[in-house]
């Protein structure tokens, strides 16, 4: 099962607010007179909003204008990212980083994408660059020990993992990963306790529902893995309807 990450946290940092209503954001957007602009804080809307297509679209207009416009090639590539479009996505932030290499979210978004389609290394590499450009982003220690899990370097992404969590200790993803870098260490009560903080920060985090769910069957656990698993599915997870089906008949 592929550990979960948080690959982006420009939009946030853009200046968007999750308390934000969309009539009060398109006012937002209208505040800005260069064409360019009010079509990437669209893209920022409608990628906020779920709307991945309607953000690549707008995020391409703003290209259009300003060819030269590197987080609006970051955003485009957070969408394609979020439509599994990784290997478009590893192209627009390639585009943003020539434009500008010092835009730490174009390497931690690329890095999440590199592991998508299998390039751990790469994604080491782009986290190593960010934790240069900006040493206390979170992120980047968080999608580095997502790298070195699935190398299987679990130490080391434990340590990856404890670093997110020290400069964010409500930054839910890298408890969920820890928890999962514990189960493949065979570590069931570590991981238990990172699930648990993972779900008491989200309650809708389906993965770490899911991920619980292992862990409890590896205790032998069945009713308590069943009852993740089924929460997990009524989340939208795949996986755990497999997990149900065939191990909760």
């Amino acid at each position: 099962m592929k550990i979960v990450y948080l690959f982006i946290s420009l939009l946030c940092l853009l200046g968007c607010r999750n308390d934000l209503q969309k009539n009060e954001f398109n006012k937002s957007v209208l505040k800005y007179t260069d064409r360019a602009a009010q079509y990437y804080y669209r893209g920022i809307k409608e990628y906020n909003y779920g709307d991945y297509a309607g953000a690549i679209e707008s995020l391409t207009e703003a290209i259009k204008i300003r060819d030269f416009y590197a987080e609006a090639y970051v955003v485009r590539g957070t969408a394609k990212f979020a439509l599994a479009d990784y290997r478009a996505a590893i192209e627009d932030m390639d585009r943003a980083i020539a434009l500008d290499s010092e835009l730490t979210a174009a390497y931690t978004s690329r890095s999440a994408a590199r592991v998508m389609v299998g390039d751990y290394a790469g994604a080491i590499e782009d986290n190593n660059v960010a934790i240069v450009l900006d040493p206390k982003n979170p992120v980047a220690y968080n999608n580095r020990g997502v790298a070195k899990d699935e190398l299987k370097h679990y130490n080391a992404a434990i340590l990856d993992f404890d670093k997110a969590i020290r400069l964010d200790k409500k930054y839910v993803e890298p408890y969920s990963n820890r928890g999962f870098t514990k189960l493949h260490m065979g570590d069931y009560s570590g991981a238990i306790l990172d699930l648990n903080k993972a779900l008491a920060l989200n309650n809708e985090f389906t993965l770490a529902y899911n991920n619980r769910g292992d862990v409890k069957y590896q205790l032998n656990d069945t009713a308590g893995a069943c009852a993740d698993w089924t929460r997990a599915s009524e989340l939208g997870s795949e996986e755990a309807k497999e997990s149900l089906a065939k191990h909760c008949k």
